[in-house]
């Protein structure tokens, strides 16, 4: 049994992910720069701001 879903494009040639790379296999971890993360911080408070004027 597969802890993971089976994926169904598994062997195929036009996978649209295999381009991707798999961040597990290089052990890195892809963390956010500084700028990065106040961008995002920023992005967030605007998707807040967006959310209450359209009632979400």
């Amino acid at each position: 049994m597969h802890e993971e879903p089976i994926d169904p494009f598994s062997g195929d040639p036009a996978d649209p992910a295999a381009g991707l790379e798999d961040p597990t296999e290089d052990g890195e971890s892809d963390s956010l720069t500084a700028a990065e993360r106040q961008d995002v911080l920023e992005d967030l408070a605007d998707l807040e701001v967006y959310q209450a004027l359209l009632g979400a």
